[in-house]
């Protein structure tokens, strides 16, 4: 609108206008055209607004088209209060035309104006007349400015919280920035409220500088002091940039401003802006238009980043969901009983989606394989790894008969993959071999296995296998134990002796053996495994698990 309005000007003093009336028409062109573009209807803002200036003898005919609603004009126009929010506009425009009318249509209206023009042929403008007509100059300027500015800021705030995002987006309102105050170039950093990383997102250079750390030491730089003293920081030739400054990539005579944005008390970002000519600083209005539009954009931003953090956490949430749904299918779903051998298994997570893993296998002719193992890790790796070890372990059941075999051909087909992603499965394997009247058990840096026998004493089983995945070529070793009529044994997994108090403290294998001797002699396998469960809440009582438990318990009755 600025330009138009000048164009009016330009006009009516080549046609002979005096530059007195010329001022005065000027500044009744910009109010009403600044009123017709802040008052635009949605679909208005398509449309153009429409000046004209009719000349005739002695008379001028202003003509403005607006898109707006539209408005009733009243007879008489006073002069509103002070903190009144509008109609000084109307009240300038009747004071300085002789006539104004008002049409209304249904998609345009037009504003009518006219004022007639006296000759004063031969008196030279007083100077008092010459002061008035710089002041007003200077006034249409500043009107026109400020019109413009907040045609810009109500364009920017409308465009907040559309789906067009990024840097494309931010250097889309620099560029827009840059015209309204009449900065020659910009840069906009992001800041990283963790580390007070400076990152370039957008900026004027063909060659963007490399990022910046906001740390004590720094403060050289014009952006990291910005940031760190939360003030604006200037600089011109009396206030020269240091020789390392990034800035100085810009030129070396030039001016400008580096602005500091926070959302509250974080940090979001810097924003820079300058003009190639140093002498020509930016004005009070300008900088508190920079003010305005950055702390809509570090809004913006903040925005941005809680919806990013939200979908991540959603997609996250959906990874446990399906992580959770594949865990739930490795296990058994029903425990296989026979004569001679009763089982029961658990397995709780500690949260949405745990590592441990069990499986009860019945090998015909043989006997029954117990299996207990804890992917390294959360989420869906390790339910992948588990459903990937299950998978395995179930193809060469041939080998089952001599669970440390099983499990030296489980570690070398699956160490590749898991060195790979730098993740390892504790796993111990347990054969209960009914007619061989004994147990075979083979481990991979598990925890022992512990069988309670009739009197109350309890035997601890273990190996010094590492975990699958630390060695390729390691050749795990196996062990057999009697099976004699009342033996309760338990695989289990380290959620059970690692379960800790209000004070982090642990349960303990010592007083996990000493319960197990307690209440194993006689007492069925599901009712056992409630027990333990029981024992095991009791003790955290309030404290959330950290780790998960599971367990496999067998019993050879009496």
């Amino acid at each position: 609108m600025r330009e138009a309005t000048r164009l009016l000007r330009t006009f009516l003093q080549a046609s002979g206008v005096a530059e007195a009336e010329a001022d005065a028409l000027e500044l009744v062109c910009a109010e009403a055209a600044n009123n017709a573009v802040r008052y635009a209807t949605e679909a208005g803002r398509e449309r153009l607004v429409v000046i004209e200036a009719l000349l005739g003898a002695g008379s001028v005919e202003l003509r403005v088209t607006d898109h707006t609603p539209g408005f009733d004009l009243p007879l008489e126009v006073e002069l509103p209060d002070l903190d009144a929010e509008s109609g000084r506009g109307l009240f300038l425009i009747r004071s300085i035309m002789d006539e104004v009318d008002y049409l209304r249509g249904r998609d345009e209206n037009v504003l009518i104006a006219r004022r007639a023009l006296p000759r004063l042929p031969g008196r030279a403008p007083t100077a008092r007349e010459l002061e008035l007509e710089a002041e007003l100059g200077q006034m249409t300027e500043e009107l026109a400015s400020a019109y413009e500015s907040l045609s810009a800021i109500f364009r920017f705030s409308t465009a907040l919280g559309g789906s067009e995002r990024g840097p494309a987006w931010i250097e889309k309102w620099m560029l827009e920035l840059c015209r309204v105050t009449g900065a020659d170039w910009f840069q906009f950093r992001l800041a990283d409220p963790k580390d007070l990383s400076l990152r370039i997102v957008a900026s004027s250079a063909v060659e963007p500088a490399p990022p910046l750390t906001a740390k004590a030491g720094g403060e050289d730089l014009a952006e990291v002091r910005a940031i760190l003293t939360r003030q604006d920081v200037w600089f011109d030739r009396r206030q020269a940039l240091a020789e390392a400054d990034p800035l100085l990539a810009f030129g070396r005579r030039m001016s400008g401003v580096v602005h500091p944005i926070f959302v509250g008390a974080d940090p979001t970002g810097v924003l820079t802006l300058g003009r190639e000519i140093e002498a020509d600083p930016f004005s009070a209005g300008q900088v508190n238009v920079i003010h305005t539009l950055a702390d809509f954009l570090g809004i913006e931003v903040c925005n941005a980043r809680v919806q990013d953090e939200n979908l991540r956490a959603r997609v996250l949430h959906r990874e446990l969901e399906i992580a959770s749904s594949i865990q739930a299918s490795l296990l058994p779903a029903v425990i296989p009983q026979q004569p001679g051998l009763a089982l029961a298994a658990t397995m709780a997570a500690a949260s949405e989606m745990g590592g441990d893993f069990y499986d009860v296998i019945e090998i015909p002719g043989t006997g029954t394989l117990l299996v207990i193992a804890d992917v390294m890790g959360k989420g869906m790796s390790a339910a992948l790894f588990a459903a990937i070890f299950r998978s395995h372990l179930r193809s060469r059941l041939d080998l089952a008969r001599q669970p440390e075999q099983l499990l030296t051909w489980v570690n070398r087909t699956l160490f590749a993959d898991l060195d790979r992603v730098d993740m390892f499965i504790t796993a111990q394997l347990a054969l209960v071999d009914l007619p061989g009247r004994q147990v075979r058990i083979a481990s991979a840096g598990h925890c022992p296995l512990l069988l309670a026998q009739p009197g109350g004493e309890v035997l601890e089983f273990g190996s010094e296998g590492p975990p699958l995945g630390i060695e390729a070529e390691t050749a795990y070793l196996g062990s057999a134990l009697p099976l004699r009529p009342g033996d309760t044994g338990i695989l289990f997994t380290d959620g059970v002796p690692e379960m800790s108090d209000r004070e982090g403290d642990f349960y303990g294998l010592a007083r996990f053996k000493s319960w197990w001797g307690e209440r194993a002699g006689g007492t069925p396998p599901g009712e056992l495994g409630r027990a333990l469960m029981a024992e095991l809440d009791a003790f955290r009582t309030t404290r959330p698990a950290r780790d998960d438990v599971a367990f496999v318990i067998f019993q050879h009755p009496a």
